[in-house]
């Protein structure tokens, strides 16, 4: 297991921030756009 994560830990460290980083602009268009709120989906 320590093998395995001494040498991905980079592409594991990438999608974590890739999905903060996608969370957060997701986030930010849902808010600037007026498309109503989650319950009128």
């Amino acid at each position: 297991m320590k093998n395995w994560f001494k040498e991905y830990w980079v592409y594991v460290a990438i999608a974590i921030f890739g999905g903060i980083i996608g969370t957060a602009l997701s986030l930010t268009i849902w808010h600037q756009n007026n498309i109503g709120t989650l319950a009128d989906w």
